[in-house]
């Protein structure tokens, strides 16, 4: 049997208020009584929220949620668990539990791309080796933002330090180098420029507009199957499993995906056949063309999706209607990513519409 701990367990209920609306999220914390140590794999966010604190009614269900939580913790004890010492992935998905919410959503994604590099759910301590860890960090460049990628291969290399006593080699990889981010987005007199401009790899082009026009993030066009878009009464329509949130979207198109898909395909049959595996190859791509279409502005992949969230949220107004055609999963994540957008750019919201932008030229080149 696990040890139960035999220190008292205080539950205690922490609130926390929207910076951008009147919302207030409540957490249940657990501390061990005696040494003030929180707990925090045993932390949990409650599942309704409180709307202004004059909320009464949503303030006294999340009492009653915390004194059923003390008196459970106080009947059945803790059992902490012991670390996995036979399997990496085991050792951090249980080292994930001890991270507080915000940090074990970091580690959840890191060991979801470990496993998708794998191609595994196991990695024995003894298969953990220096040159392993250097791919693996030059898969997650290949597939995410530089930043992004320094995110979760840090988290990654944390474990390891943790487990070092069971690792036979000495692991020595250098972090990935966080660069400054940059939240551009493109006005449509910019993509009206980049449409008109010739690119070399015509698949990428496409790919860079389909993702202007849905929001879709760089990782999931790479996959786009033609059974994704639908075509019904009429409508253009986008139904595909984000493969980062693994969330399920399904999204009205704009009419002008039609040009970008080109002869439709079997159902299996990927919309852009053509387009690099790396991520960092298809940024570099799109830099030169930009530079050769005369746009100072930075561009990648992600830019598209950024610029297609901005300008949504500018013509309809609608953070909500941005979020879910994004496929984000808190209202916060849309307000904090997007917070850049000033007021006076809202006014110019006149009607819900997509980005508009001139066929006629150049339409060859995205056929």
């Amino acid at each position: 049997m696990r040890k139960t701990l035999k220190h008292p367990i205080t539950v205690s209920l922490s609130k926390e208020v929207s910076k951008f609306t009147n919302r207030i999220t409540f957490r249940l914390r657990y501390y061990d009584a005696v040494n003030h140590k929180r707990l925090p794999e045993l932390s949990k966010k409650l599942d309704f929220y409180a709307y202004g604190k004059s909320d009464s009614e949503a303030f006294y269900k999340a009492k009653v949620h915390r004194e059923k939580a003390q008196v459970e913790i106080n009947s059945k004890g803790y059992h902490p668990k012991k670390l996995n010492t036979t399997d990496f992935i085991a050792f951090f998905t249980e080292l994930t539990l001890q991270k507080n919410e915000g940090t074990r959503e970091v580690y959840q994604h890191a060991v979801q791309h470990l496993k998708l590099f794998l191609k595994a759910d196991v990695l024995p301590f003894d298969k953990v080796e220096e040159l392993l860890i250097e791919s693996f960090k030059r898969y997650l460049l290949d597939e995410l933002a530089q930043n992004t990628a320094n995110t979760y291969f840090s988290a990654i290399l944390h474990g390891i330090k943790k487990a070092r006593k069971y690792i036979k080699d000495f692991i020595e990889v250098k972090r990935i180098r966080q660069v400054k981010s940059y939240k551009s987005d493109l006005s449509e007199e910019q993509i009206q420029v980049l449409w008109n401009t010739e690119m070399p790899n015509h698949d990428i082009k496409r790919a860079f507009f389909f993702g202007l026009f849905s929001g879709l993030r760089i990782s999931d066009i790479k996959r786009l199957q033609y059974k994704n878009i639908l075509f019904l009464d009429g409508e253009y329509i986008l139904s595909i499993q984000m493969k980062k949130t693994k969330t399920q979207i399904y999204n009205y198109l704009n009419p002008i995906v039609a040009e970008l898909l080109g002869d439709r395909g079997k159902g299996s049959d990927l919309v852009f056949p053509n387009l690099p595996s790396s991520t960092s190859a298809i940024n570099s791509a799109l830099k030169r063309w930009a530079n050769h279409a005369g746009i100072k502005s930075h561009v990648t992949s992600h830019v598209a999706r950024v610029s297609f969230a901005t300008l949504l949220l500018q013509k309809s107004g609608n953070i909500y209607a941005v979020k879910e055609a994004l496929g984000h999963s808190d209202i916060n994540c849309t307000m904090n990513a997007y917070a850049h957008i000033k007021p006076t750019q809202m006014k110019q919201a006149t009607k819900l519409a997509g980005i508009s932008i001139s066929l006629k030229p150049d339409a060859s080149n995205c056929a």
